[in-house]
């Protein structure tokens, strides 16, 4: 497991590659090529200081602030069972539709055939999708399902790849952003996604 530093928004930011986590839902390495959209919503209820205490013995905190052209900067806080802290930032775009909301969380992976990425040249921004809402002061996040995604790169349907190693899944989707986001925001959207995580304020 490797890191690439990358600087974004005039943040020096520290990435795991691949990506093991992001919030500790993520079962799949599950990434995109590009954001969902190339418009970037606003959405002021996602501001703010956010708390889940869904990982058993893994608290973990979110700060949401916004930051420029658009983006909003994520603050993610773990805290480990021996007290450990673990800090990571991420830029955010965020999509809504009239159906659902989206963020697309900023991540660098290692570039194709690049096994140890050593700088920043060796990376290259991918983007995790989650689905969000809202209900009273607590926000609910999906990731996407690897499942289906598979299942939907093997009948030809999304362009991409998915597979298996020894640790996980992978799934790196390359289908342009307007069809993907059809697919996940249409009448069968609900299959796209995965796992329900709480936040509250």
């Amino acid at each position: 497991m490797v890191s690439c530093i990358h600087s974004h928004l005039g943040v020096t930011m520290r990435r795991i590659v691949p990506l093991l986590l992001l919030l500790p839902m993520l079962s799949a390495c599950i990434s995109t090529d590009k954001p969902l959209s190339v418009r970037k919503d606003s959405d002021d209820r996602i501001l703010g200081h956010w708390h889940s205490d869904d990982e058993p013995n893994k608290p973990m905190e979110i700060d949401v602030t916004q930051a420029e052209k658009g983006w909003y900067k994520l603050v993610q806080t773990e805290y480990s069972q021996d007290g450990q802290k673990k800090v990571q930032t991420y830029p955010v775009a965020l999509t809504r539709t009239k159906n659902a909301n989206y963020a697309s969380v900023e991540v660098q992976e290692a570039r194709p055939g690049i096994a140890n990425a050593t700088s920043p040249s060796d990376c290259e921004p991918r983007y995790t999708i989650f689905r969000y809402a809202f209900k009273d002061k607590t926000m609910t996040a999906q990731n996407l399902n690897y499942t289906k995604l598979e299942e939907e790169v093997k009948a030809k349907r999304l362009k991409g790849q998915a597979w298996a190693t020894t640790w996980g899944t992978n799934a790196k989707i390359s289908e342009p952003s307007a069809s993907f986001l059809r697919k996940i925001d249409g009448p069968h959207g609900d299959e796209y996604f995965d796992r329900m995580m709480i936040f509250e304020r």
